[in-house]
């Protein structure tokens, strides 16, 4: 028998930390964000993983999103 991908996974965004979830083939959030290709290109190349939907629709937007302070907030 086949395995079977959880339809929602926990992840940490790969750029900020926060933990959000991911739907995967169930419809996540982020197919509802629109990013230009080249940001898509940037964003891959940047991070490993994925980003939490205020990070993503930030970078989208075509802005920085905020680092996280060296204490860890932001």
């Amino acid at each position: 028998m086949a395995e079977r991908v959880p339809m929602e996974v926990e992840k940490k965004c790969a750029r900020c930390g926060d933990a959000f979830r991911c739907k995967q083939e169930a419809g996540c959030w982020c197919a509802s964000v629109r990013v230009e290709r080249a940001m898509l290109a940037e964003i891959r190349a940047r991070f490993a993983d994925c980003l939490c939907e205020a990070c993503l629709r930030k970078l989208a937007a075509g802005q920085k999103p905020a680092a996280p302070e060296a204490d860890g907030t932001r």
